[in-house]
């Protein structure tokens, strides 16, 4: 799809059989080559940037590497100068997320962990995980993740666990792009 090495500008895409749709949100590829399928569009949600290059090493676009890539790998320094990554998927072993709706993992800095929880409503979360309220259930979170974080030599991370409130919007940071409203951090 592209090449790039450590001291170019970016990353050449090969548009000469495929063809790059770049968004704003995420990019799209289509297949120009494959001579028995239909043509085909893949969506992923890189987000590719132009680069402008005054004298260019092929006759490709350029752009810039791995922006707005979504990971699940967290890697966090253990305090003593080692670091320690692991998969946010592993978070399902040991914590106990039923009733739980979203979930979504930040990490904001090496020393800090924001946890997003969207729960089911309270009728809902009786049936699911035993708790009466959202607040008993987001403690549970809290303390399954802090000890998840401690077994695994990270009990210098600071944990936040926030409630997100399904359909909240917070105006101010909505931003129209098209037809499409995305949140601006």
């Amino acid at each position: 799809m592209g090449v790039a090495l450590n001291d170019w500008e970016g990353i050449y895409l090969f548009e000469d059989d495929l063809i790059f749709e770049l968004g704003s949100e995420s990019t799209c590829v289509t297949n120009l080559f494959n001579k028995t399928m239909p043509l085909i569009r893949y969506r992923f949600d890189d987000i590719l940037v132009p680069v402008n290059v005054q004298n260019p090493r092929m006759p490709f676009r350029v752009v810039s590497e791995s922006i707005g890539r979504s990971q699940e790998l967290i890697t966090f320094d253990t305090g003593n100068g080692d670091e320690r990554k692991f998969r946010t998927v592993f978070f399902d072993d040991g914590v106990d997320l039923s009733g739980v709706k979203r979930i979504q993992f930040e990490k904001r800095d090496f020393e800090t962990l924001a946890v997003h929880v969207t729960l089911v409503e309270s009728s809902e979360l009786l049936n699911l995980s035993g708790d009466i309220c959202s607040t008993n259930k987001l403690d549970k979170i809290r303390s399954s993740i802090r000890q998840h974080l401690d077994d695994n030599g990270l009990d210098n991370v600071r944990l936040e666990v926030f409630e997100a409130i399904e359909g909240d919007r917070p105006e101010a940071r909505i931003v129209k792009d098209g037809k499409k409203e995305k949140l601006v951090r």
